[in-house]
């Protein structure tokens, strides 16, 4: 019986100690869902407060300097660069300095808890001025590669020339944001992409970064860009690097690049054959049919499956050798030829 009693009083307890985790969880919610609502409510506030001071509002100025945390300013600032623009968003911008606000921001950026100095940064946009240039050209030196990026950006954002240098530097660094330096740097080798050719070619520049900045040259397809990418086909040394300007002679529809692809087809390294097999057909490089009907027998299987596909785009030569192989090739290459001539492949 005593042993009947414990069970239940075990389950009471698991029960009891559940409703309690849910309770808790549901408040928790309930206190999350009110703060965030508050904080939505302060944003509103403070956006119309900053409309209303380059409006010459008194009250609006009042708001704003009752306003303790500089980064609630910085925030709301922010969300209204993203609909606010020109000369509307010049007098708000002007405002704000007469009313000692960009001092305050200026500060935050410089010194303070990480969260509140990226934000602060940001905001900063609003006010183009030399002395604000200045500051985040300071900032954009720091070690920390967040920081470094996000006063990059501003700068980017404010009409400042960026150098492909300061975002090539310590691509990989812990703690960097690695994805949006290299949005970054796309957009920049998209505007400047005279100044990008010059770090594709340095192999003192980040792999990861050149082969950002190959790809972003090779998609548009300026006849300017043919000759860097030509000669990193031929000669890089980094198979990864090498492998970016072969996809970008095939981007191009590089109708001379049958050398290069041969020798590329040939490369120890496997992401240098599959990227040369994939642009064969986009270069016409009919000549390398037999080279890529050998690769259906490749070690690796993206290599295989690249060559493949590439002797299906290559008109009646291609299927034939396909065919040839689905017919009589070797155990590879007979089971990738029929898989692609049977349609299952896509």
């Amino acid at each position: 019986m005593q042993g009947v009693m414990g069970i239940w009083w075990g389950a009471l307890a698991l029960v009891a100690a559940s409703v309690l985790w849910m309770l808790q969880l549901i408040l928790t919610r309930r206190l999350r869902e009110a703060a965030e609502r508050r904080q939505a409510g302060e944003q509103r506030k403070l956006q119309g407060a900053l409309l209303g001071l380059a409006a010459g509002e008194p009250e609006a100025r009042t708001t704003l300097v009752s306003t303790t945390r500089t980064v609630h300013i910085a925030a709301a600032l922010v969300r209204l660069q993203q609909v606010v623009k020109g000369r509307e968003l010049e007098r708000v911008g002007e405002a704000l300095r007469e009313a000692g606000v960009e001092e305050r921001l200026q500060a935050c950026a410089r010194r303070g808890p990480r969260r509140d100095r990226l934000v602060c940064i940001e905001a900063l946009c609003a006010f183009p001025a030399e002395d604000v240039k200045a500051d985040l050209l300071e900032i954009s030196r720091e070690p920390d590669p967040g920081i470094s990026l996000a006063a990059l950006r501003a700068l980017r954002t404010m009409g400042h020339p960026v150098s492909l240098a300061d975002l090539a530097r310590d691509a990989y660094k812990p703690g960097g944001r690695t994805l949006d330096r290299l949005d970054l740097a796309g957009r920049i080798a998209e505007d400047e992409p005279e100044q990008a050719y010059a770090y594709i070619l340095d192999p003192q520049v980040s792999d990861v970064v050149r082969i950002r900045l190959i790809d972003c040259v090779a998609e548009s397809r300026r006849s300017s860009a043919l000759a860097p990418m030509v000669a990193l086909a031929r000669s890089e040394e980094k198979p990864a690097v090498r492998a970016a300007a072969v996809r970008g002679l095939g981007k191009f529809g590089y109708c001379n690049a049958e050398d290069i692809l041969a020798d590329a087809l040939a490369s120890p390294h496997w992401e240098v054959r599959a990227e040369a097999a994939s642009a064969a057909p986009l270069c016409r490089a009919s000549s390398q049919v037999s080279r890529l009907g050998e690769l259906l027998d490749d070690d690796v299987w993206i290599v295989r499956y690249n060559a493949g596909r590439a002797l299906l785009r290559m008109a009646t030569a291609g299927r034939r050798k396909l065919a040839e192989l689905a017919e009589h090739g070797d155990v590879r290459p007979r089971r990738v030829a029929s898989f692609l001539l049977s349609g299952q492949a896509g």
